[in-house]
């Protein structure tokens, strides 16, 4: 599995895809990782559509995407808690105001915590 470091305008080419599948098939192996920092050129994914291998590319957004998936060299730094009002027996539940934000109504309580 190669992983390729490129700025964010230079795209992964259909040469180095080739060489990867070369190396492929050179080791006997019928799929392959390929993973880069930025993107993957038009003819690099064409050429991967086509093959009896099965390669798999991975681009910058994809990496981030599944980095903070699986929680792999990420953080959280900040969670956000959304509450709502449950729909299926709004009398079930009675409204207090909250003194420290200043409510008089379950609306205003709505609009400051959304």
């Amino acid at each position: 599995m190669p992983a390729k470091h490129h700025a964010t305008n230079v795209s992964v080419g259909r040469p180095d895809i080739q060489a990867f599948v070369g190396s492929l098939v050179g080791h006997g192996s019928s799929k392959g990782v390929f993973v880069t920092t930025s993107s993957f050129s038009t003819p690099a994914v064409e050429f991967v559509r086509h093959l009896s291998q099965r390669v798999i590319l991975i681009d910058g957004a994809a990496l981030a995407d599944l980095m903070i998936e699986h929680g792999v060299g990420v953080r959280v730094s900040r969670a956000v808690w959304i509450s709502s009002i449950r729909a299926e027996r709004p009398c079930a539940a009675k409204y207090v105001p909250s003194r420290r934000w200043g409510c008089r109504s379950p609306e205003d309580h709505l609009k400051i915590v959304l």
